[in-house]
């Protein structure tokens, strides 16, 4: 286990040296796909194509690169289907949009809007955020919400970017959703499983919402989509939060479904807990030695059983730096806070956190 400390000078340093390598790297994947009007940022080598769920790195590349930012939310929007779904992906061989599931971490919505406030785009842009997203949030519902309880729902493996692991496979759980179409439910006994992760997504895109509703002068519409917020923040503390393990797991017809992930992590990403909570489960969770906090960025399940599935290594320490900047937690990464201990999350996520010290 690692010491509870702070970065060294020297540490800071030697992140910082790699500044301008990081940085080139980034600015490397923005690529231009197949029948694309503009370059849009891709994954990374491994995963050649632009995907929703990593759309969040957006808000980082509109700093060192606004167009390929904007860009890469003009995608997503230009090829929203009619009925409100937003592709999951584009592959960088073909530039085809694919819908055979959700995949999607940090709201569009609320990535789209951050990219169009730093890279200062037109009133019109926000127009454009502000209808897809309502959109989206009408296909959330009414497509993924057949419990009536008010929750997302998982129908698939690769709805939420956890691949390989037992929490979304267990059950006979399919990689995609039936017919490559998001909107298909599995015939599973475990179906449909109230999903904590894609829940957090919607509410965060609610929030959102009610932001963008004030910035182009509906108040009255602010209002509905604030108090449709709370209605899925209240419906996930009710059907999701169990209060004798104070953890959060999906819940399927037969109850909850006790697999303990950082899954976590999507509540903190999305503002869905208060700062009370949030200190509580962190403390609990996410810095505690026989938990989530190993000498490398966060794994997707706790120790001493790590379930090390893909990118799912190296992501949960982003979202949790994201949540400790904001809110003065993480010493390592921002000098004036003092509090916790950022050294797991040093990865090349810290490096670009720390250019903008």
């Amino acid at each position: 286990m690692i010491q509870n400390t702070v970065f060294t000078n020297a540490e800071r340093d030697e992140l910082l040296s790699r500044r301008e390598t990081v940085l080139q790297r980034l600015l490397g994947n923005v690529k231009l796909l197949p029948g694309a009007e503009k370059p849009v940022l891709m994954v990374g080598a491994y995963y050649p194509g632009i995907w929703l769920e990593h759309n969040q790195d957006c808000e980082f590349l509109a700093e060192y690169d606004p167009e390929g930012a904007w860009a890469s939310q003009e995608i997503f929007m230009r090829w929203q289907r009619e009925d409100g779904l937003i592709p999951y992906m584009f592959r960088l061989t073909t530039g085809k949009p694919r819908f055979a599931q959700i995949q999607c971490v940090r709201s569009f919505t609320r990535c789209a809007l951050e990219v169009a406030r730093k890279t200062a785009r037109p009133s019109g842009d926000f127009l454009r955020i502000y209808q897809a997203g309502c959109r989206y949030d009408q296909w959330l519902s009414e497509k993924r919400g057949r419990s009536g309880r008010g929750l997302i729902e998982m129908y698939c493996e690769f709805d939420t970017g956890h691949d390989n692991a037992p929490r979304v496979k267990d059950g006979g759980i399919p990689h995609a959703c039936p017919g490559d179409e998001a909107a298909n439910m599995p015939d599973l006994p475990c179906m449909p499983i109230l999903s904590v992760d894609l829940s957090a997504m919607c509410y965060g895109g609610r929030v959102a919402l009610a932001e963008l509703a004030e910035l182009l002068g509906r108040p009255d519409e602010a209002e509905h989509w604030r108090r449709m917020a709370v209605q899925m923040r209240e419906a996930i503390r009710r059907w999701l939060y169990d209060p004798e393990d104070d953890f959060y797991y999906d819940r399927s017809p037969a109850g909850f479904r006790k697999y303990r992930t950082e899954h976590l992590t999507r509540l903190f990403l999305n503002g869905v807990v208060s700062q009370e909570e949030f200190d509580r489960l962190y403390d609990k969770w996410m810095d505690h030695p026989d938990e989530f906090r190993t000498a490398f960025p966060f794994p997707p399940s706790p120790f001493p059983i790590p379930i090390l599935t893909g990118t799912v290594r190296r992501i949960p320490g982003l979202r949790i730096l994201r949540r400790l900047r904001r809110n003065a937690h993480c010493s390592g990464c921002a000098p004036t806070a003092g509090k916790k201990n950022a050294r797991a999350c040093c990865c090349a996520g810290c490096v670009l956190f720390l250019i903008t010290e």
